[in-house]
């Protein structure tokens, strides 16, 4: 697709998925709120983890009802906070008008990485157009449900650059978080995708947030930082490419939740995709050692590293003062100031407060003054 075929491409996006039509798509699926959030307690937080198969949506319709089947399974467990995967965002693209050229450029690259890189250069023209289609959808879903939704990561454009970021809405639809893929794959690098630079730590209702991409769960500094910084809770959306190793599979979330004692929450993308690439993993939420009753620190875990679940489990906040083993958890401030001062330099800092998503619900205060016209005031909080 040339540079004229993409800025039309884009166009068409933007005509056929403006947040008046995507909310008319969303009512008609009927969502009540889900009531979970009244009975929440810091002692019993209901957390939700999604497995989630890479597939074709033949609409944004499909794609919408296909999220919310998943959010509705959370919510009938109780659940407060759903954590969607790494790029889930990016499977809206299935459901837009460009989807067959999109395909067809991408597949009739010689290799995995030159099709990444044809992937890439249309992103970067269609980064905007998709990203109004996931805000806003997920953003709705979010309010509609009462419920707290991390609605895994997206390809992002900002000032000439692409970030994999990932967006954390709270229950009444507002964007609470966004974080930046801080340690990018190989692939990733060699697209020309950019890292993020800090950890962001969310204080909302439920506790204190941060959120993992990918391979930042595999190193323990973005972890610790988030941990000083007084997050409590660890939420990683994922995505492992190859096939499913038990044991390199425990190097992420499960031990940092160790070496850290707080709680972790795991989300994947599963699948096959072309050029014989596999997706297994699993999805799993994660306590320290003694806040288990098998002292195993796995609290749900799925069962198959190929198929569709839904975890849940309670989360008691109150135990994590408890938690810490002094043997796991032990650290030297000078000695981490001294060989990561980057990156420890951080914790003297305040974490900025969440980006807003400009859009006409933001426009008033009183959400029940604004909901009567939502219809025409459509849009991102």
């Amino acid at each position: 697709m040339n540079g004229f075929s993409l800025r039309m491409a884009r166009k068409k996006i933007l005509s056929k998925a403006k947040p008046k039509k995507l909310l008319e798509l969303i009512d008609n699926l009927e969502i009540t709120p889900s009531g979970n959030m009244a009975r929440f307690s810091p002692q019993d937080i209901r957390v939700s983890a999604v497995s989630m198969t890479v597939k074709p949506y033949q609409s944004l319709f499909d794609y919408i009802a296909d999220m919310n089947a998943y959010i509705q399974k959370a919510r009938e467990e109780g659940a407060q906070l759903v954590v969607f995967p790494e790029y889930a965002g990016m499977l809206i693209l299935s459901a837009l008008p460009v989807w067959h050229k999109f395909q067809k450029e991408v597949l009739s690259a010689g290799d995995l990485e030159e099709g990444l890189g044809r992937a890439l250069d249309m992103m970067e023209e269609l980064s905007e157009a998709v990203s109004e289609v996931y805000l806003t959808v997920f953003s709705e879903l979010a309010r509609l449900h009462d419920l707290y939704i991390l609605s895994g990561s997206i390809l992002t454009r900002e000032e000439d650059r692409l970030y994999n970021r990932a967006y954390l809405f709270d229950h009444f639809g507002y964007l609470a978080a966004t974080q930046d893929k801080i340690f990018l794959s190989a692939l990733e690098q060699r697209m020309g995708l950019s890292c993020g630079k800090e950890t962001v730590v969310a204080d909302t209702e439920i506790g204190k947030l941060a959120i993992l991409i990918g391979a930042d769960a595999n190193y323990f500094e973005v972890a610790d930082i988030a941990v000083k910084k007084g997050a409590q809770i660890l939420l990683g959306c994922d995505l492992s490419m190859g096939p499913f190793n038990p044991y390199s599979a425990q190097v992420g979330m499960e031990m940092r939740v160790q070496e850290t004692g707080v709680f972790g929450v795991k989300s994947v993308l599963l699948g096959e995709l072309p050029f014989d690439v596999k997706l297994y993993a699993k999805s799993g939420i994660y306590a320290p050692f003694s806040c288990t009753s098998d002292l195993s620190g796995v609290l749900a875990q799925s069962d198959s590293y190929k198929h569709d679940a839904v975890l849940t489990a309670s989360l008691d906040l109150s135990r994590l003062e408890y938690a810490r083993d002094i043997y796991t958890s032990d650290h030297n401030p000078a000695l981490c100031r001294k060989n990561a001062p980057r990156g420890y330099m951080l914790l003297s800092v305040a974490p900025p407060a969440a980006p807003k998503i400009n859009g006409p619900r933001e426009e008033t205060e009183d959400r029940e003054e604004q909901e009567p016209s939502r219809r025409e005031t459509a849009g991102v909080r």
